[in-house]
């Protein structure tokens, strides 16, 4: 787990590092972005979860 505040490029480059090693887990990242809830949401992994949209709403 990582908690911080990070540029896009970080962030996008993390998640980059996330995705190569996560292998048969599941990776989970929330950022802040120009949506309607303020965030958005990836996944990675075989045993992730995928979010549901709501009209919008994850």
């Amino acid at each position: 787990m990582f908690v911080g505040s990070v540029s896009a490029r970080v962030r996008d480059e993390l998640w980059k590092a996330v995705t190569e090693v996560v292998g048969t887990g599941a990776a989970l990242l929330v950022h802040p972005a120009t949506t309607e809830q303020g965030y958005a949401i990836r996944t990675a992994g075989t045993r992730r979860r995928v979010p549901v949209d709501f009209d919008g709403l994850p």
